[in-house]
């Protein structure tokens, strides 16, 4: 494909108030074809990325790879400020615990350790994280009157087994308790191009569930769950979203309610290649690539909990 034209990337700063002109930053960012070719495998990406804030220098090209270049403003998000993690991504010991911090006082942080992502449903953070197997860790702040600060994330390896799941989730006497804690595997493909609001989305059980010493739900039991968002990718590199909330399952005829609310963003073109943290935030002079679709596929697990106590019958 024949490359077209160099374009220069320039970087506006915001104006401050009563002042005359804003002053401008120029910057220089570089996307290669090669890059851009590969943001359908954003799983694989390993390290710290930033999703929104600062723009990140381009990684050298190879020998005779194709370039384009960008021309980009800036604009401010009007979002809280970044966490930041106590520990550099990579290999570490197995329980070394992880301490998120925001530079605002009054920011609560949320955060995920199973690859989806964080919003203010998910965990919220009151304390250091114990590392005890391979994880991604992603997080964001949330402050009054502000925006949802941009996603940061870290990947760490631990080499050490992982802490096991229980195998079984046990009823006390015949009462599975609210909150009890049940694993779930998502069992087809659903992407932000296809899927609509309303849709079933179908998981599995992914551990047993034990009453009186029986079996009353085996592992590998249908669990209902309905798509409640959905934002088709865009262009200007804008990211697809699906959100899906966990509903129930039925043993021996007995609803089991549950509770968890999942989202996933596509990683964007710009974090995805390290050179531009998020471009929904940026304003695009020419053509940038199309965002990629969000995409649920086959074999992603999550956890959702028992929304109230319910009597099975063995």
């Amino acid at each position: 494909m024949k490359v077209g034209p160099l374009l220069t990337l320039i970087a506006l700063a915001s104006a401050f108030e009563g002042h005359a002109a804003a002053q401008a930053i120029a910057s220089t960012v570089q996307l290669t074809q090669q890059s851009m070719d590969s943001t359908k495998s954003a799983s694989k990406q390993q390290g710290v990325h930033i999703y929104g804030g600062e723009v990140q220098q381009a990684a050298p090209s190879k020998p005779g790879s194709a370039q384009a270049f960008y021309n980009v403003n800036r604009l401010d998000c009007h979002c809280a400020k970044q966490p930041s993690f106590s520990m550099n991504p990579g290999q570490i010991a197995f329980g070394t615990q992880v301490t998120l911090t925001s530079p605002s006082t009054n920011a609560t942080i949320y955060y995920t350790t199973d690859g989806w992502t964080p919003t203010n449903a998910s965990n919220r953070y009151i304390g250091p994280i114990s590392i005890v197997g391979n994880t991604r860790l992603q997080a964001i702040a949330e402050e009054p009157g502000l925006l949802p600060s941009p996603i940061v994330e870290a990947s760490y390896t631990v080499d050490a087994p992982a802490v096991p799941l229980q195998p079984n989730a046990l009823a006390v006497g015949t009462v599975l308790v609210k909150g009890t804690p049940l694993r779930l595997i998502t069992v087809s493909r659903t992407t932000s191009k296809s899927a609509a609001v309303g849709d079933r989305l179908y998981l599995l059980l992914d551990q047993n569930i034990v009453s009186g010493g029986v079996i009353v739900a085996p592992r590998g039991m249908s669990v209902e769950a309905k798509i409640l968002t959905v934002e088709h990718a865009g262009t200007g590199g804008k990211s697809g979203v699906l959100a899906f909330q966990v509903q129930s399952f039925s043993v021996h005829g007995v609803p089991v309610l549950l509770n968890g609310v999942f989202t996933l963003v596509a990683p964007d073109i710009g974090a995805q290649s390290r050179h531009i943290a998020n471009p929904s935030l940026v304003r695009v002079s020419g053509p940038l690539p199309p965002g990629n679709e969000s995409q649920i596929e086959p074999g992603m697990t999550l956890v959702a909990s028992v929304a109230a106590d319910v009597t099975l019958n063995p």
